[in-house]
């Protein structure tokens, strides 16, 4: 996956964890984006380590993903920020 595909997925992934939890995301849409794409990444990762697919491209699957790592990510900064 491309740089400009990671930045597009962390975009759509970090938004949709803002409207599935928009009490715990930050206002700030540069912290949503990155919240986004390192829970993007951190859900590939977790989706290869677990042999659940190829997780290559903008696919749905992708997204399902990315939104998931991204709520794990959201967990982790909630624990680590003092906001």
């Amino acid at each position: 996956m491309g740089v400009f595909s990671w930045l597009v997925l962390g975009v759509i992934a970090g938004y949709a964890a803002k409207w599935i939890m928009p009490e715990q995301m930050p206002d700030s849409a540069v912290k949503i984006v990155l919240i986004g794409i390192v829970g993007a990444m951190l859900g590939r990762g977790l989706a290869a380590l677990l042999a659940l697919g190829a997780t290559g491209g903008l696919g749905l699957f992708s997204i399902l993903v990315g939104v998931l790592g991204t709520l794990i990510m959201l967990f982790v900064y909630r624990k680590v920020s003092s906001e």
